[in-house]
């Protein structure tokens, strides 16, 4: 808890060392609030701008426990902040893959709602994936179906996939 305080604080080099130490306790075998750990460090990482170790952890953190969302969803947050599509996508589709949702206390309620379906259909909207990126816009919108900047992401998404068709269409081959 005190790693975690220390990231709230913004106090990214104690919230390091701290978790780093509880991640070296004998007793501190428990995979989920390892992984939850690790996302902090990660976390942290990234607040720095050390993005190498910053992935380094998320890494990490989904070998501790794989059969969890929240270290894909987090770690695709991070991708997203700097514009790294493929590695949104890719953790975003390996956190949708997971359907049984733990009874762990430390699941994050972002893993479970539209936030990963937002982000696939952002990172397949950048890599050119439309039919995938209006799929998933439309799946978030399930979720939030008042939610206007999933509405207007919608209408960016099909404005997109409407003029690719056009351009496909009225190109003489």
């Amino acid at each position: 808890y005190l790693g975690r305080e220390y990231m709230y604080g913004h106090k990214w080099d104690e919230c390091i060392r701290t978790l780093l130490t509880y991640l070296r306790l004998p007793n501190a075998h428990w995979k989920e609030e390892r992984s939850a750990a690790m996302r902090l460090i990660a976390q942290a990482y990234q607040e720095k701008k050390n993005y190498k170790w910053a992935y380094q952890w998320y890494f990490k953190a989904i070998g501790e426990c794989p059969e969890m969302r929240d270290a894909y969803i987090e770690f695709a947050r991070a991708a997203y902040q700097l514009a790294d599509w493929p590695t949104v996508y890719y953790m975003s589709i390996s956190a949708l893959k997971i359907t049984d949702k733990s009874s762990s206390f430390v699941n994050m309620g972002y893993a479970w709602d539209n936030t990963p379906y937002d982000l696939l259909a952002i990172s397949c909207y950048y890599l050119d994936m439309m039919d995938v990126s209006e799929a998933s816009i439309r799946r978030a919108l399930e979720f939030e179906p008042e939610n206007n900047r999933l509405k207007n992401n919608l209408m960016l998404i099909l404005e997109k996939k409407k003029t690719f068709f056009d351009k496909k269409n009225n190109n003489p081959a």
